[in-house]
C-alpha cells in the first residue's frame, strides 16, 4: 500500500501530519464528538497558519439543527482569524451522498480509513463505524469500488455493535438510500437487517 505522502502527492497536495495527546488530556472531562473535536481541529490549524490559509471541516450531519456536536455549521466559521478561514462543508449532503461523490476517486476508495476501534489494522471491518461505512457504499451503489473495506452482508449488520445513539441518524440515512436504489440494485437483506438494528436502538433507548 502506498504511503500517505505518496497518495497526497498523486492528488497534488502536501501532507502535513499532526500528532497530539489532546484526547488523553481532555477525554476524561469532555466528549470528543459532542463538545470539542472542532475546537481541537481549529487549535491545530492555527499553529499552521503560516502555511495554511483555508481549512475545510467536513460536516458531521446533513442537518445539524438541534444537534449537539463539537463541529457545527454555526460554530466552525467562528474559529476564523485574519490569517485563517474555516469553512464548514456542507449541509444538505448526507454520508451516502458523500460516498457517491468520492466513488470515482481511486485513492479515496482504496485508502478511506474510518475504523477507530482497532488501530492495529487499517479498517477492522467489524466495528459499528466500519460496517455502517460498508452500508454507505452499498446504499450509494458503489460497493464494488470500495477497496478499503469488504462488501457488507446482512450478517455483518446483525452482528454489529450498536455504537453510540448519535449513530442512529447514519443508519436511517443508509436505509433511506437503500430503499431508493433501482430495483436491480436493491438489497432487501440489508434493509431488513438495518431495520432490525434500528428497532434494537429504540428498545435500548426506551
Amino acid at each position: 500500500m502506498e504511503t500517505f505522502p505518496d497518495v497526497a502527492a498523486s492528488e497534488g497536495k502536501q501532507l502535513i501530519e499532526v500528532t497530539t495527546d489532546v484526547r488523553d488530556v481532555a477525554d476524561p472531562y469532555l466528549s470528543w464528538t459532542k463538545q470539542y473535536h472542532g475546537a481541537a481541529i481549529a487549535s491545530f490549524m492555527h499553529l499552521l497558519d503560516s502555511r495554511v490559509s483555508r481549512v475545510i471541516i467536513p460536516s458531521s450531519y446533513a442537518d445539524d439543527v438541534h444537534i449537539q456536536c463539537g463541529s457545527h455549521s454555526r460554530l466552525d466559521p467562528l474559529w476564523s482569524s485574519s490569517r485563517l478561514t474555516f469553512e464548514h462543508h456542507k449541509l444538505g449532503v448526507d454520508r451516502v451522498e458523500k460516498m457517491r461523490a468520492v466513488a470515482d476517486n481511486p485513492n479515496a476508495m482504496k485508502h478511506m480509513r474510518v475504523c477507530v476501534e482497532n488501530l492495529e489494522v487499517y479498517n477492522c471491518g467489524k466495528c459499528e463505524k466500519s460496517i455502517r461505512t460498508m452500508c454507505n457504499a452499498a446504499a450509494a451503489g458503489v460497493s464494488d469500488r470500495l477497496q478499503a473495506l469488504p462488501p457488507v452482508t446482512a450478517a455483518d449488520v446483525l452482528a454489529m455493535p450498536l455504537g453510540k445513539p448519535t449513530a442512529v441518524v447514519y443508519h436511517v440515512e443508509n436505509l433511506h438510500h437503500l430503499r431508493n436504489l433501482p430495483s436491480g440494485q436493491r438489497r432487501p437483506d440489508l434493509e431488513q437487517a438495518i431495520e432490525a438494528r434500528l428497532a434494537e436502538y429504540e428498545r435500548v433507548a426506551a
